[in-house]
């Protein structure tokens, strides 16, 4: 049995491991898309013919860049933290602290997943059959059908960052807490 439980464990931190990479690449090349981005709108806006919908797309690229790239950090324990206190413990209360952040940070998680779950309401959505009016008119949600400003996309394709943003940060959490990798 706790081989198994073992095998299991690693095979998750595996996966976060495999998840946490592909995160980091994805935020790091939306991170060079903003800045080419911001560089098209400097030019463009130089020779007298602005782009407006750059401005919206550079800020869309940078916000998931960060979020990306800050759930990345709690899968590999990068993200700002006090030191003082665990410094000042025995390593039987230092693991004990140990435990208690990695325990609210997968609290945090469930929170947004449920969050989420909510927001996006994809069990109303599949009820009605993808349509987006008859969900409309049921949830008086309007998350599947307001469009950005310039771009003129719906603000669902921006907001999807946030449902993987709390996937992966319940991915992580559990992982980081089932490895206890920091003793």
């Amino acid at each position: 049995m706790a081989a198994a439980h073992t095998a299991a464990v690693m095979l998750l931190g595996r996966m976060a491991d495999a998840w946490c990479r592909v995160l980091h690449c994805c935020a790091a090349g939306l991170l060079g898309a903003t800045a080419l981005l911001i560089l098209l709108n400097v030019i463009t806006r130089s020779l007298g013919s602005a782009l407006f919908w750059v401005d919206e797309l550079a800020v869309y690229c940078m916000i998931w860049s960060a979020l990306l790239g800050a759930v990345t950090t709690v899968r590999r324990r990068e993200a700002i933290a006090l030191r003082l206190l665990p410094s000042l413990l025995g390593a039987r209360w230092r693991r004990g602290l140990h435990y208690l952040a990695d325990t609210a940070v997968l609290a945090f998680a469930l929170v947004m997943v449920a969050t989420c779950w909510l927001w996006f309401d994809l069990p109303l959505l599949i009820s009605v059959g993808f349509d987006v009016d008859a969900f409309i008119r049921a949830s008086y949600n309007f998350i599947y059908r307001d469009p950005t400003h310039t771009l003129g996309i719906g603000r669902i394709w921006p907001w999807l960052v946030m449902p993987i943003m709390a996937l992966s940060l319940l991915l992580f959490s559990l992982a980081n807490l089932l490895e206890n990798r920091h003793l």
